[in-house]
Formats: C-alpha cells, structure tokens, sequence
C-alpha cells in the first residue's frame, strides 16, 4: 500500500511492491512481528558498533532478512552514520529480473 497525493491508501505491484517489501523487512525488528517470528531484520543491533565493522555487519543482516525474497539478488550494502551518529543510513542495491533497485532507510 502507498498513498496518493490525497493521502488516499492504494496497492502498489512490481518493482515498487518490492521495494516495499524489502523496506518492511529491513525496518521491523526482527522477532517483533507476532504473526512471523523471522520476519524482520537485526539491524537495529548496529547503532554502537565501530564504523569500521558497521557495513560487513550491515551487509550480514541485509542478506538475512532479505534472504526469502528469492526474487532478488543483493548486489551491495552501504552503512554509515549520520552526522550527529544518531541514525544509521543504510542504502541497499539489489537486482530483480535485471533491474537495479536502490532501496534507502534510515534506522
């Protein structure tokens, strides 16, 4: 689901249900959705760690909580800090049916 310029929810479908898809599961605490226990990702464990292991570590949880989507394939993960070292910003490039996706969140 998406909104419209009214606010009005409606379905999304292909590359945009994808990347929905894939937002959900980077975004949700892993464990935290009661209906699917494994749905999720462990990237909210990443705030702390030294930038010099944030982005193997990011890539790691990445490929795991992506890892049923087996429509995509994760080509690459960056992870840096925001300036205030507050927020996390994760970029994630994956491809589908050879189209790029460049998916962005900040955690």
């Amino acid at each position: 689901m998406a909104k419209d310029s009214r606010g009005i929810p409606y379905s999304v479908t292909g590359v945009q249900e994808l990347i929905q898809q894939m937002l959900i599961r980077l975004t949700v605490h892993k464990g935290k959705f009661s209906p699917d226990p494994n749905l999720g990702s462990r990237l909210y464990l990443l705030p702390g760690n030294s930038p010099a292991k944030l982005e193997s570590m990011a890539g790691d949880y990445v490929r795991e909580a992506l890892a049923d989507m087996r429509e995509i394939q994760i080509d690459r993960v960056t992870a840096r800090y925001s300036n205030n070292w507050d927020r996390l910003e994760l970029t994630v490039w994956a491809t589908c049916a050879g189209k790029i996706l460049e998916v962005k969140t900040t955690l």
